[in-house]
């Protein structure tokens, strides 16, 4: 619980200058973008959430259909 240690709108302001720092630092050149731990994943999910579908491995697809009967 943030607010326990400092106000949550003062951490929610630092977390948005570091990771500004963080995308604007300068990437190696196989990296396009450099990314916080778990962006990547949130990212995917708001995508997933926009486009109302998701890919799914066939193996796990063939599975789930094998359950149908």
């Amino acid at each position: 619980n943030i607010d326990f240690f400092q106000p949550v709108q003062g951490f929610k302001e630092r977390m948005g200058a570091l990771i500004s720092q963080l995308h604007s630092s300068e990437a190696l050149s196989e990296i396009a973008r450099i990314y916080y731990p778990g962006e990547r994943s949130y990212l995917q999910k708001l995508k997933l959430l926009e486009d109302k579908e998701a890919a799914v491995d066939q193996v796990v697809w063939e599975s789930i259909v094998a359950l149908q009967g």
